[in-house]
This record gives structure tokens, C-alpha cells and sequence, in this order.
């Protein structure tokens, strides 16, 4: 039997034996935050006497326990779980004796969409410098400062987290749909999609905490790079673990972050995995951009760069260079360059890129309010001087659109931007939600959803309140195309022709197949499932 992680799992009977057992309340609550509240929403409960952490206590809601995401001994912060009754129920604290009820209207998740914004999660966080990850199923995981790590259905709902991880780390997600998170120092957890512990992975004492990572790689190896400071006595470097959780290899290299704000991540090129280290000048380390063999760990060069890395479908690594700060690059998986452009051909010190499935790429510059689009072999397709910064956040599935936010002053507004990747034109825009007199704006990259429709984006702006939170938002980048087209060989009709063009596509042959490419279902793989998919939808079945 798997090893199950502290979860709310307790039966109505057990709890009623409890609350019988019970005397006098340890515990009481003096607040709730409202009266009313919707399934997955946040609810913040205030008393005393909850005890400094939660251990085995839960908050019940209707008989069922809550999602904890924040828990002291004066105060609760929790999301309504999905199953919750629906109606009017009492909220108490079982510590482990009850404590007295309060009584809350839970009811439906309601649209809260605005415009292209399909949905927003408000989540437990102060700030969120990761990219979400995202499962086979569709399930959404996020993490950030000072809360926990998120598993989210695709239509918003909370479906579990995991306390004490994550932080500025990414989640990392493996075809199977292990989890792996982020612990204390250089812990990885690895847990079952459904938020149960798999294994967990402690580095050894004199590891410093884990600043690249985790990610997983081709061969599905999980990989990180830990902090290591000469001063503090740590090392470790980077590191490997096999699927199983066993420890694969370690290479100490001097790395160190300079305190990184960013929740990095490591490219993987051929045999090799790509990070970077530092922030520009060395720092009792070495900085810089730094491939290793993933078989064995052997450090096979160090290029001069800085920030994060990026690769594109072929293998080809991308990053900022780190000469005067002024000049983007690509390089082969043996660190040699392809090409590199000085930012003076736009203007401005360079700020956010994005690179595109087929190897263009977007930059924002952070001064000279500058925008360029780059093709694949370094030639400039475009450059753009708006007024104002563009950060650039992600690009569409077929390399269409760039998703990016504009930051403008006087006023200050903040603004969503889907951006033509052709000629940077901008193809729909819409202000970011203002509350508690600031704008909320996109903190890090995002993540497409599994069909590429969707775009996964954290934003904050509240950090600073006694309850901070941040949004998770979901965000239609279709641009209004069709979810899909069983008409696959585009002869007008829709019948067995089709089907049999798409067993073609999946062998090879796309002389019939009319689309972009033959990942139907939007899976990431061409296999017999797209030819189901077909054949679903020649039948009557809506899009995968």
C-alpha cells in the first residue's frame, strides 16, 4: 500500500465519535471571513487556541474536511473542498476536540470569467516565480512563496496541496504523472497524481538548499541544482535521482544563485543538461551557463551567460548573455553558438524571453520600452517600440501568438496582450483586475493546457496585506479557432476518409492530412489515440 501523506481523510462516523469524546473546547472561533463562500474558494477562519500547526487537527466544513493551506494557533486559511454539501453547515476546528460552530452558506462555483480570462484561482501566496506544470490529465500544479504546492482541475477547482514545498521552485510533472516537488533544503518529494506520497529524496546534510529545478528529463531521471557557498561549508551541486526516488549521481561544481529570485529551471540538449548559475558576476562560485553529461553528471563546458535557459524542439539552447548584459544567443547541446544578436540592434537592457516550439523567439527589453521577434537562424523578423515595457510570457502551441503583459505608466495600468508572432501586432488586449488600490500583473512564465487553447499564468500584486494572495488565471488563446476539425483531410465532409488520412498522418504519410500536424487529441504524441480521437469525432464525439 503507498504511503499517504497527512490528508484530511476522516469519516462523518469517526468524526461523530470525536465530537462526542470532546469536553470543553480547547479551541474557538471568533470569525470567518464570509458568510457565503463557493466550493474551492479561500475562507480565512480567526480564534485561538488552534495550536501553532495543524499536525492531525482539521477544519471540518459541513462534515468535510477543508484543503489547508495556512494554519496557526489564532488563525486558518483554507479552500472549501469540491465535495463539500452545498447550503448552510457548520464550521468547526477538530483539535482533536471540537471546537464551538459557526455556520457558513457554501455554494456552486460561479463564472468569475473577464474576457479571455476563462477563470481565476485565488491561491494562498505571497508571489509565484515558477511556471506551472502541467499533468497527462490536464491538472494544473502550481507553487509559491509562503504557501503551498496546488493541484487545480482544469476548471478551477482545488483538488489537494501540499503543505511546506515548493516556494520559488517549479513543480515538475513525468508522462506517468508522478508529482515532484520541491521540500525543506534539497528534500524532493515525489507524489502520485493524486497527492500521495511516493517517495522523498533528503540530500545529504551539507547540501544547500535547491536552487535549479527540479525537472525531469528525457531519459526520466529528475534532476536539480543545489546552492554551494564555500562559506557555509555546502555543496552537492547538481544531482540526479532515478525514477524509483535511488540516487543516481552528484557533481559538486561551485555553483552558486546569489539568491535567486526565480524559480529557474534546467534545458535539456542531446545527452545533456543545461542550467545557469549566478546573476552576472561570480560570487565565491562559478557563474555562468553550464552543461553536464545526464549519464554521469561530468561537467562538459561553461559558456558565459546569465538567467534562465531555454530550448526548442530541435535541441537548440537559448539564453542572455552576460557580456555588458547586452546580447541574446543560441547554442548548440555542445555549448557552441549559432548565433547571437547585440541588444543594441533594438535597444535597451534586455528583460523577458520566450522561445517559440520551432525556435523564434520574443524579448522584452526593460529599458527603451523595445520588443522584438527573432527567427529561428538569429535574423530580426521584427522590432517594436511601443511607450511602454512588454514582458513577454509564453507562446501559442502552432507559434502563432506570443502571450505577453504591457506595463504602462501614467496612469499605470497593466495589460494581457495576445501579440501576432508575425509582426507583433496586437491581436486583443484587456487590463489586468485592479484590487486594494494596485494592479495585479503576471509574475513569472506560464503554462499551455494539454490541448494548447489555454494559458496558465500566476499574477500578484497583494503581497503586502495581512492575508496576501495571488490569482492562478486561466486564459483563452485560441484567438477564436476552432477546438477542432474532424475534417482532417479538409475534402469538405466529414466520414471514413477521415479516419483513414489520420492512420496515414500516425504512419508517416501526411498526404491526405490537412492539419498542422497529426497530434489530434493534443497530447504531445502521434499514436493510435489520435486516430480514436478521429474517429470519435466522425461519430459525433466534441473535441478531446
Amino acid at each position: 500500500m503507498r504511503p499517504r501523506p497527512y490528508r484530511a481523510t476522516r469519516s462523518l462516523a469517526s468524526l461523530s465519535l470525536a465530537l462526542l469524546a470532546g469536553s470543553a473546547a480547547a479551541q474557538t472561533i471568533s470569525s470567518l471571513s464570509a458568510a457565503s463562500a463557493a466550493r474551492s474558494e479561500r475562507l480565512i477562519v480567526s480564534g485561538t487556541g488552534f495550536g501553532a500547526t495543524q499536525g492531525q487537527s482539521q477544519l471540518l466544513i459541513g462534515g468535510v474536511p477543508a484543503v489547508v493551506t495556512y494554519w496557526s494557533d489564532t488563525k486558518i486559511r483554507a479552500h472549501i473542498a469540491e465535495s463539500t454539501p452545498l447550503g448552510a453547515g457548520p464550521v468547526l476546528v477538530l483539535a482533536p476536540s471540537p471546537s464551538n460552530e459557526l455556520q457558513l452558506t457554501v455554494t456552486p462555483r460561479a463564472s468569475n470569467a473577464e474576457g479571455h480570462i476563462l477563470w481565476k484561482l485565488r491561491t494562498d501566496h505571497l508571489y509565484s516565480v515558477s511556471r506551472p506544470a502541467i499533468g497527462p490529465d490536464g491538472t494544473i500544479y502550481i507553487s509559491g512563496v509562503g504557501g503551498p504546492v496546488y493541484a487545480v482541475a482544469p476548471d478551477g477547482g482545488v483538488r489537494w496541496t501540499i503543505q511546506n514545498a515548493g516556494g520559488m521552485r517549479p513543480v515538475c510533472v513525468a508522462t506517468d504523472g508522478t508529482v515532484y516537488v520541491v521540500g525543506a533544503g534539497a528534500s524532493i518529494t515525489a507524489a502520485w497524481p493524486d497527492g500521495q506520497t511516493r517517495w522523498q529524496y533528503s540530500a545529504p546534510s551539507n547540501a544547500g538548499p535547491i536552487f535549479v529545478g527540479p525537472n525531469v528529463g528525457p531519459d526520466g531521471k529528475i534532476y536539480a541544482v543545489t546552492e554551494e557557498e564555500p562559506g557555509l561549508g555546502t555543496d552537492h551541486g547538481a544531482f540526479a535521482l532515478n525514477p524509483d526516488g535511488s540516487f543516481a549521481w552528484s557533481h559538486s561544481g561551485g555553483y552558486n544563485f546569489r539568491g535567486s529570485p526565480v524559480g529557474w529551471e534546467i534545458a535539456f540538449s542531446g545527452d545533456m543538461l543545461v542550467f545557469p548559475t549566478g546573476q552576472g558576476t561570480p560570487l565565491n562560485g562559478n557563474t555562468g551557463v553550464h552543461g553536464l553529461r545526464q549519464s554521469t553528471g561530468h561537467e562538459d563546458w561553461l559558456r558565459v551567460g546569465i538567467a534562465k535557459v531555454q530550448s526548442d524542439q530541435n535541441g537548440f539552447l537559448y539564453w542572455l548573455g552576460a557580456i555588458n548584459n547586452n546580447y541574446i544567443g543560441s547554442y548548440n547541446a555542445q555549448g557552441n553558438e549559432r548565433w547571437t544578436i547585440i541588444y543594441n540592434t533594438f535597444w535597451g537592457q534586455p528583460g523577458g524571453f520566450v522561445v517559440a516550439p520551432d525556435g523564434s523567439s520574443f524579448y522584452g527589453t526593460s529599458t527603451m520600452a523595445r520588443f522584438a521577434g527573432i527567427n529561428a537562424d538569429g535574423s530580426v523578423r521584427w522590432t517594436l517600440a511601443p511607450g511602454h515595457q512588454i514582458q513577454p510570457f509564453g507562446v501559442t502551441r502552432d507559434g502563432q501568438s506570443c502571450i505577453a503583459a504591457a506595463y504602462q505608466y501614467s496612469p499605470t495600468i497593466v495589460k494581457l496582450q495576445l501579440r501576432a508572432a508575425s509582426n507583433g501586432g496586437t491581436r486583443w488586449e484587456q487590463p489586468f483586475p485592479y484590487e486594494n488600490s494596485v494592479w495585479m500583473s503576471p509574475s513569472w512564465e506560464g503554462a499551455l493546457s494539454r490541448n494548447g487553447r489555454v494559458f496558465y499564468l500566476m499574477g500578484t500584486g497583494n503581497n503586502y496585506i495581512n492575508d496576501p494572495y495571488c490569482y492562478l488565471y486561466a486564459i483563452d488563446v485560441s484567438n477564436g479557432a476552432p477546438a477542432c476539425d474532424p475534417d482532417v483531410n479538409c475534402d469538405g465532409s466529414i466520414n471514413g476518409f477521415d479516419i483513414e488520412a489520420v492512420e496515414q498522418a500516425v504512419n508517416g504519410d501526411m498526404s491526405n492530412f490537412c492539419q498542422p500536424d497529426a497530434d489530434y487529441n493534443q497530447d504531445g504524441t502521434v499514436n493510435g489515440f489520435d486516430i480514436e480521437a478521429v474517429e470519435q469525432g466522425v461519430n459525433g464525439a466534441p473535441c478531446p
